[in-house]
């Protein structure tokens, strides 16, 4: 995956949540034992992941607390290998307690996601401001923008690899800091474990050849934990522009 914006039936027992598509905002692999360790210095920041894993990314658009089609009809889902969402970008600090992490959409300052227990993590009133042309994601007109962001990201262990995430970002424009529209997006990790299967979980996960399908069929447990999440950020409805 690129610094930009945004199985299991057999081998996941549990999925956790952010997201991007190709014209989404959100704000997240390696050998086996890569994805329970990954490496690195333990005082310093390291890569999340070595090798950008490829996955399943879902947007969903909407506004307050109204997201027609949520679970059933996203406006884009495709599979990402490392271009909108590239899990290699995040840092992971010290042993694991703080991700810096950002949207997966242009070049935007970091914002910190904390451990939260076991590999979920999230954020705390994180805001970015950044400057669009319309041309790309996340598909708004041209002018400057105040993108503030709540979800949920898992990972498979603290300080592990990219498992799954549902991410809700509202958009302010600026100055006036006016409530535009919002997005919310789900990703999940679609590669095998030790990142070297192209997918367990579809025929053909190449973007254009195939769109992933959200369901417990698919996802198996992990399907109930994600939409849970999805749904709290939506009944949350829209943050204030100071990201609360």
């Amino acid at each position: 995956m690129t610094d930009t914006p945004f199985e299991y039936a057999s081998r996941r027992t549990v999925l956790r949540s952010i997201g991007a598509g190709a014209t989404g905002a959100a704000g997240i692999t390696g050998t086996a034992s890569a994805k329970r360790g990954n490496g690195g210095n333990k005082g310093g920041k390291r890569p999340l992941e070595e090798t950008s894993s490829l996955v399943a990314a879902l947007n969903y658009r909407g506004t307050g607390t109204t997201f027609e089609g949520f679970a059933d009809d996203p406006a884009d889902a495709n599979f990402d290998p490392g271009q909108e969402f590239d899990t290699t970008n995040p840092e992971v600090v010290g042993d694991g307690r703080l991700i810096h992490y950002q949207l997966p959409f242009g070049t935007h300052k970091p914002y910190v996601l904390h451990h939260e227990g076991d590999g979920r993590y999230t954020p705390r009133g994180a805001v970015t401001n950044f400057e669009t042309d319309g041309s790309a994601p996340p598909g708004l007109p041209p002018g400057r923008y105040r993108a503030t962001v709540r979800e949920e990201v898992n990972l498979y262990e603290k300080g592990g690899y990219f498992d799954w995430s549902a991410t809700r970002v509202d958009f302010f424009d600026r100055p006036g800091m006016e409530y535009v529209t919002s997005t919310l997006i789900i990703l999940w990790d679609e590669d095998a474990e030790e990142n070297d299967d192209p997918s367990v979980r579809t025929d053909d996960p190449t973007p254009g050849k195939d769109t992933p399908e959200f369901s417990e069929d698919i996802l198996g447990d992990v399907y109930e934990e994600i939409k849970t999440a999805a749904e709290e950020l939506i009944d949350a409805g829209v943050s204030t522009p100071g990201g609360t």
